[in-house]
């Protein structure tokens, strides 16, 4: 079971969300709740908990939020039963970033509190800037661009100085989200380098979609149309080799955007459209209600 959890863990941050899945799924199958206590000898913890919690953010990259959110809920019920502080935490941590993946932005931000304040009685500074960092994120996206921002840097900020550079470079693309949606175009760019440096460092690849997606955001903001339809695309063809199916359908959205209303259009609404189409569940989530509104909006 432990070894099924650390290597699933590590195939998601290096970007293999197939067998970050089917690794995981496995030690939550391996893991039996009722020896939580012998785990906890054994490993100083329950590594079963940590397994459940990180499996639910494969299943939303693979194309699954509802399940998901539902691995998330059940996950957390779990820990409720346990009582036990850091799984709790974790449980937490993870389904708040499903709930800002799929665009809840009140559950995200409240989260982020019950985590703050839990890290912070039991002493998980790491865990602390974790949740301050989603927190950060899902205020960007809930229209406090500028606020979210500064909760980032800190953030980034503090889990450089605990020299904690796990899932840096997914940090890097919701700063560089940020300052976009606060129309800092630089700044932007800037975390984008160095997001794809420490990714280069760590082999930390889960996220460089989305910071090629984001580079192509930003380019586009700041005038510069070629590069940023080439960054949109090696975003969707990146994306695409992961079977990263919500990463590829926020790449394709953005490359529609890009081309609407020129010749390239028809092409890259086709593209949306397919991907759109492969979806059979989180109808009503951020990204897919984005993607319909755009194909309308397209003809």
């Amino acid at each position: 079971m432990a070894m099924h959890h650390v290597a699933g863990v590590t195939a998601e941050f290096m970007g293999d969300f197939v067998e970050s899945n089917l690794l995981l799924e496995r030690a939550r199958e391996l893991h039996d709740p009722s020896q939580h206590r012998a785990y906890t000898e054994m490993f100083g913890m329950d590594p079963g908990m940590v397994a459940r919690a990180m499996s639910a953010r494969p299943l939303w990259v693979l194309g699954r939020p509802d399940a998901a959110l539902a691995r998330s809920r059940e996950t957390l019920a779990l820990s409720d039963s346990q009582r036990q502080p850091v799984t709790r935490v974790f449980s937490l941590i993870v389904q708040q970033s499903v709930h800002l993946f799929r665009g809840e932005t009140t559950e995200a931000i409240r989260l982020g509190d019950e985590i703050i304040a839990i890290g912070t009685e039991y002493e998980f500074p790491q865990e602390v800037e974790w949740g301050r960092a989603f927190q950060g994120s899902a205020i960007a996206l809930a229209g406090g661009a500028d606020d979210g921002v500064v909760q980032l840097q800190r953030a980034l900020s503090a889990l450089q100085d605990l020299k904690s550079g796990l899932v840096r470079t997914l940090f890097l693309s919701h700063l560089a989200d940020a300052l976009h949606r606060a129309g800092r175009v630089d700044e932007g760019l800037a975390a984008v380098v160095e997001g794809f440096a420490h990714s280069e460092r760590t082999q930390e690849r889960g996220f460089s979609a989305e910071l090629h997606r984001l580079r192509g955001e930003l380019l586009r903001r700041g005038g510069n149309r070629g590069a940023a339809q080439d960054s949109l695309r090696i975003a969707l063809e990146y994306a695409r080799r992961q079977s990263a199916r919500s990463l590829a359908l926020r790449a394709a959205i953005s490359l529609a955007r890009l081309e609407q209303g020129t010749p390239g259009g028809a092409v890259a609404a086709a593209e949306l459209a397919s991907i759109l189409d492969s979806f059979t569940e989180g109808h009503e989530t951020m990204d897919l209600m984005a993607a319909r509104t755009l194909l309308s909006e397209m003809g």
